[in-house]
């Protein structure tokens, strides 16, 4: 959600004068709330105030790193465009942004899908942290695409999972040292290109008893094989794309060089012969 700034102005209702505050909220009524509970009395004048634009500076490095600004980016969504582009981050899942609505998490319209999760993950408490965790590992193992844990159909079953392991201290000191990055997938895939990626451990404590755990409350098989996938350049190998056209090229024009010498040398051959 978008954290936005409001200036409201209201009588107080112990001075009984008019008084101006600056809130950050993520919309107008909630605005509202939060000058009544800071003691300001309705009807309330309510001002958004503009962000801040992006600087020259700013706009030259997007447009050298050849990222799109849009016309109402502020300052701040310039800069997570900026990062985005340089993370070569992709775009987030609809549903992962629709859950960190629900927990009211503050980011950009712009953030990159490596940078939210992220964001989710971390600022979830421990009990969502571990529900997280096991429908992470949930969805890698049945390559279930659906990324909103909230509405999801087994949501009481991961949850059911974090109630059990809460106390545990082994295993939430385990599943804390995951990050959100590296929960997208678990262990290592291959691909297309012939890369290797890794992904989040699957030789941990947390991990083990999460597929324990599912193997027995939804009978799903936790043997997941290496998993080879077409490259969709999740980290960022530009440079060796590049590099493979370069040398392709080169080849090529090496070959229709000595083509050519062939055909020159044929040529005078006959030449010569029939003189």
């Amino acid at each position: 959600m978008i954290l936005r700034r409001y200036n409201i102005s209201g009588i107080h209702k112990t001075t009984k004068r008019r008084r101006k505050i600056i809130v950050e909220e993520f919309s107008n009524s909630d605005a509202i709330l939060t000058a009544i509970s800071r003691g300001l009395t309705e009807p309330l004048e309510i001002t958004e105030e503009p962000p801040e634009p992006p600087s020259e500076k700013q706009l030259k490095y997007a447009s050298d790193l050849g990222a799109i600004v849009p016309l109402n980016a502020s300052k701040d969504d310039l800069s997570i465009i900026i990062q985005k582009k340089l993370d070569r981050d992709s775009d987030p899942n609809p549903g992962l942004i629709d859950y960190a609505n629900h927990h009211k998490l503050i980011f950009s319209e712009y953030i990159g899908k490596r940078a939210l999760y992220n964001r989710v993950y971390g600022s979830l408490p421990t009990k969502d942290r571990a529900a997280f965790f096991i429908f992470s590992i949930y969805r890698w193992l049945t390559d279930d695409r659906r990324s909103n844990l909230e509405i999801h159909p087994h949501r009481q079953i991961f949850f059911d999972f974090a109630l059990q392991v809460l106390d545990n201290e082994k295993i939430i000191t385990s599943i804390n040292r995951y990050s959100g990055d590296n929960i997208r997938f678990f262990g290592k895939i291959i691909q297309s290109n012939g890369k290797e990626i890794l992904g989040g451990s699957t030789n941990t404590i947390a991990y083990k008893a999460a597929c324990e755990y599912l193997e027995t409350t939804l009978k799903i098989s936790t043997n997941k094989k290496i998993h080879r996938f077409k490259n969709d350049n999740p980290k960022g190998n530009k440079t060796d794309n590049v590099l493979q056209k370069t040398v392709g090229c080169l080849v090529l024009i090496v070959v229709l060089f000595f083509i050519f010498v062939f055909i020159i040398i044929v040529w005078a051959l006959l030449a010569s012969l029939f003189k």
